[in-house]
């Protein structure tokens, strides 16, 4: 497998936008994990009010924008008002998976800020283009 810095065997998706959301279905946007072995799903979720409640998993298709089903295990724990303010982190083995994934989060009870990421890594071939250029190399 090809070995590079970060920023040549990496690449980052926003999948849900860093916003407050109001209660109900969110759901992010499809990216195409071909040519890469992993991803690593990070949830970010800022101050929840009383009952609010956040879910959120991951999904895949062999399409995009269509044919999503949920990935077995490819869940966070709730987020609720004693369990904000952390990073989540999940790690996907996208070998044998289908070519897109997108996450589904639901909101209840209460408005809620919160953001996913993808971080695409071991790229099976280098380097690869980002999507915006690297601000920073030290």
């Amino acid at each position: 497998m090809p070995k590079g810095t970060a920023s040549q065997e990496a690449k980052t998706f926003d999948l849900i936008v860093p916003v407050a959301q109001t209660p109900g279905t969110v759901t992010g946007i499809g990216i195409d994990c071909r040519g890469y072995e992993e991803a690593m799903i990070n949830l970010h979720a800022g101050i929840i009010p009383g009952d609010g409640t956040l879910d959120v998993h991951i999904e895949e298709s062999s399409v995009l924008g269509s044919g999503y089903a949920d990935i077995t295990g490819a869940v966070f724990a709730q987020v609720t008002a004693s369990t904000d303010v952390l990073p989540y982190v999940g790690r996907l083995n996208l070998k044998g998976r289908k070519r897109y994934i997108r996450v589904i989060a639901v909101v209840a009870n209460q408005t809620i800020p919160f953001a996913v990421n993808a971080v695409l890594s071991a790229a099976r071939e280098l380097p690869v283009s980002q999507i915006n250029d690297v601000a920073f190399s030290v």
